[in-house]
């Protein structure tokens, strides 16, 4: 038989001999437990679709890449896995979602991407599956943010008023302030 070699999401090779692609139940299975977290109960709002983020879009999308590039890891088995932890409110991510949420830059950028929302939730749920504590980063993220959490609702196209001698600044986390140039002239 032939080896060839079929080219998948994010560089991802995999062989397969006489067309068929082969994946190794091992593998399978280790995917498989790596995208289950069905074990976690639901998230505080999770029912309504109103979870308080507490990353910031570079942080979720560092993650998602780094879960791609495991051995095995389809984009299409992470949105399959994305959408099982969303509400019924007839929103799903689609690999159009993903791919323009990942393409996005800044620590906003895609924050109102339903990608982005749902990832969240998903390594959520995993943090709290492996037992693993919050971050400093995180708990940074909780208390610059408080209980609503990182603003989901407006985008990059957000307009604001400020005078004239004021310039808008976002921080590390998220936050949009406003500093007075005048003082660093």
């Amino acid at each position: 038989m032939t080896s060839h070699c079929q080219v998948l999401d994010q560089g991802t090779v995999r062989a397969f001999e006489g067309g068929v692609l082969s994946t190794t139940a091992a593998a399978s299975k280790v995917i498989d437990k790596l995208l289950d977290v069905s074990s976690v109960d639901p998230l505080p709002g999770e029912a309504q679709g109103t979870v308080a983020v507490y990353d910031t879009c570079n942080e979720i999308r560092k993650k998602i890449r780094a879960l791609l590039a495991k051995e095995g890891m389809t984009q299409a088995a992470f949105i399959r896995a994305l959408n099982k932890n969303l509400s019924e409110d007839g929103q799903n991510v689609s690999p159009a979602n993903l791919r323009y949420f990942m393409g996005c830059k800044d620590v906003r950028g895609g924050n109102t991407n339903i990608a982005f929302y749902a990832a969240y939730i998903f390594f959520e749920k995993r943090r709290i599956q492996d037992g693993k504590p919050k971050s400093k980063f995180r708990e940074e993220m909780e208390k610059a943010w408080g209980s609503k959490g990182f603003d989901t609702e407006h985008g990059g196209n957000q307009q604001y008023t400020y005078f004239a001698s004021e310039r808008p600044v976002i921080d590390k986390y998220g936050k949009i302030d406003f500093f007075d140039a005048r003082a660093f002239r």
